[in-house]
């Protein structure tokens, strides 16, 4: 048997691997000649499904029929079952020819820690709840550190970070626009006519059975591949190219060279909040003229409450590569002052290499336990290992950051930050 039977054997048999799909896909579209010989093998396998039906169906009759002592009365009721058998047939065979399976592009919302909202196309809001369905409209996910996870019914699973809207634009097939934030697609072997595919405003991501994480920000689009391969197209110029497992690529709005895919990069185990105040990170607070990092209030939503609140939090945010890779000896060192002597929040919101959520994790600070300086400036050094978890997920060692903040909670205690940083700790005592 050569490849590509077993490619199309694999196809019928629903037992492609990710890459297998992917080859294929690519297979069928190298040569027109290439459709039409799938299609053909498609075809005969419906036929020969029907034909077994069909045998099956007639002897059934015939031992139902046995009993019978009028033989023209049996053989009319057997035509009748072979005619609508060889119906069934024509239109298993002309979806065939057609190249359509049923493919419902419906999504539904599974679940969140943090709000989810639903724009429809009259611009109505409303927020969603587990279990709801749709197959248009806009999803809007809100929080620091929140997941939002939705699935279509062949399997396929999306996780949007908070921060993220996702359109659908309506029909049976798997067609979204990333509009801005984070998306990360588990996606089995689709159809070869019905791929997911997501666009972005300078891109389009194509996949045919996948693992990936596509991030939409500041006019830029990044595509990182974890398993398989997905087809990637730079809208501008209709540059496309095949982004394989553990690689990424990146295009801006204006850029002009050639697309390229690169590997995809470590993230350092070490970190400081000035080093991380630009590029793809967001700053959460501002600098002052001592640069210094001031906090800025922020709306949170409250899950368990159903209500927003606002907080007063400093820190950085970048969703990639992340802010920094913790290990069981990471330790977070904060220089900060404050008004009032108040208890101060640390929050960490990780995910692992491949962009499975790991975990949000905090610890409050006794401000009043630790001693202050002449200046009001005061000195925690916390090991991530007493960190809680804000799930039943336990830290993973080699977990990365994609958020890193302080927060005095409602309170305006006027919130200073000097030093900020993730480190490896020389000793246990460190």
């Amino acid at each position: 048997m050569s490849r590509t039977d077993e490619l199309i054997a694999g196809y019928l048999d629903d037992s492609l691997t990710d890459q297998q799909a992917v080859e294929l896909q690519q297979w069928l579209h190298s040569d027109p000649a290439n459709l039409k010989r799938f299609t053909t093998a498609m075809v005969r396998d419906e036929q020969l499904r029907a034909a077994v039906a069909s045998t099956e169906s007639l002897s059934a009759a015939e031992r139902y029929h046995a009993v019978q002592t009028k033989t023209q009365e049996r053989t009319l009721r057997k035509h009748s079952i072979l005619k609508l058998t060889v119906a069934t047939s024509l239109v298993i065979v002309i979806a065939w020819f057609g190249m359509f399976r049923p493919h419902n592009g419906s999504l539904t919302f599974a679940e969140t820690d943090g709000l989810v909202s639903l724009r429809d196309d009259s611009a109505t809001v409303h927020r969603l709840n587990p279990g709801e369905t749709f197959a248009s409209g806009s999803l809007i996910v809100e929080g620091d550190g929140t997941q939002a996870k939705f699935s279509y019914s062949d399997g396929s699973v999306l996780w949007l970070s908070g921060g993220t809207e996702l359109t659908l634009t309506g029909g049976q097939g798997k067609t979204l626009r990333l509009q801005a934030g984070m998306l990360r697609a588990d996606v089995p072997p689709q159809p070869v006519d019905r791929p997911l595919t997501i666009r972005t405003s300078n891109a389009q991501a194509t996949a045919f059975g996948t693992s990936f994480a596509l991030i939409a920000a500041k006019q830029e689009t990044r595509l990182v591949v974890n398993e398989g391969a997905v087809n990637f197209q730079r809208l501008s110029d209709a540059q496309t190219l095949t982004v394989n497992a553990n690689e990424q690529v990146c295009v801006g709005q204006d850029d002009t060279e050639p697309v390229r895919a690169e590997s995809t990069p470590n993230v350092s185990a070490t970190w400081n909040v000035k080093s991380k105040a630009e590029g793809n990170a967001t700053l959460v607070g501002q600098w002052n003229d001592q640069e210094n990092l001031v906090a800025t209030p922020e709306s949170v939503f409250l899950a368990v409450t159903g209500t927003n609140e606002i907080h007063y939090r400093a820190g950085t945010r970048n969703c990639y590569p992340g802010l920094v890779t913790l290990n069981e000896n990471s330790v977070v060192r904060i220089r900060y002052r404050l008004e009032k002597p108040v208890n101060l929040g640390l929050f960490i919101s990780t995910h692992l290499p491949s962009w499975e959520f790991s975990g949000n994790f905090r610890v409050y600070i006794e401000t009043p336990k630790l001693p202050a300086d002449n200046d009001g400036w005061r000195t925690a050094t916390v090991p991530i290992r007493s960190l809680i978890p804000m799930k039943e997920i336990p830290f993973q060692p080699g977990c990365v950051v994609s958020t890193l903040f302080a927060t005095s909670f409602a309170s305006d205690v006027g919130l200073e930050i000097a030093e900020f940083e993730v480190r490896v700790a020389a000793s246990q005592h460190d």
